[in-house]
């Protein structure tokens, strides 16, 4: 019975297995025979020096990298075939490029196409659970304003706001304070800490170790063609 109850338990495990990765540009070695696992469930913090592939393994996590060797499991079914639009079921991926994450005109209209998966039914609760979120980053009074308009900072913002409707996915965010001030870091480490108290996991790619390090479950460090 106790062999059976094992079983179970580790069926039952939210990890990302990543076995044998190897990935090169031009010649120039990233990664070289990567094994890893990653918990769906946890917050893990991933740093490295400027151009060791901390953006990189962001993009073959998320599926828009598939030039690489080696295979990729989440959660126990093998993605590392699958298309960017099969891999966002599951996975979220905060670009470090603000406006690369925004496909809408205004701070508002954003919101309510993650809302609605482009339908055109909206509801007076979606009004509301946007204006909720706009609120909650300071973004209320600018819902309106074209995004051209808005500075790195708050499309920044825009884009973290957008993930409270993707809440049950697993996130990943490259370099998410960047352009945030003090007061918009502190509102992100807080939404790092209720997922972590409710089980819902992210992989922070971040060269500021110093913000994250009492939220993360683990710390990683690319080094040497490796993730360790």
């Amino acid at each position: 019975m106790e062999w059976f109850f094992r079983i179970i338990m580790i069926k039952k495990m939210k990890i990302i297995s990543i076995n044998d990765l190897s990935f090169s540009y031009q010649n120039k070695i990233i990664f070289k025979n990567v094994n890893l696992e990653i918990e769906t469930d946890k917050i893990t913090f991933l740093t490295g020096k400027n151009g060791s592939g901390k953006t990189t393994f962001c993009r073959i996590l998320s599926g828009l990298e598939n030039n690489f060797k080696g295979r990729i499991l989440f959660e126990d079914k093998d993605v590392t075939k699958q298309k960017v639009y099969e891999k966002a079921k599951q996975i979220t991926f905060l670009k470090q490029e603000p406006l690369a994450n925004l496909i809408a005109s205004t701070p508002e209209e954003e919101l309510a196409i993650w809302q609605n998966k482009f339908l055109a039914k909206d509801s007076h609760k979606q009004q509301n659970e946007r204006n909720n979120i706009l609120n909650q980053f300071d973004l209320l009074l600018l819902k309106d304003e074209p995004i051209w308009e808005l500075s790195s900072g708050q499309l920044k913002r825009i884009g973290i706001s957008a993930l409270n409707l993707e809440w049950k996915k697993f996130w990943i965010l490259d370099e998410p304070t960047a352009g945030l001030d003090h007061v918009q870091i502190e509102k992100l480490k807080n939404i790092f800490q209720t997922r972590r108290n409710n089980g819902f996991g992210a992989l922070i790619v971040s060269h500021r170790e110093d913000l994250f390090r009492e939220y993360s479950d683990k710390i990683l460090r690319i080094n040497n063609f490796q993730i360790l």
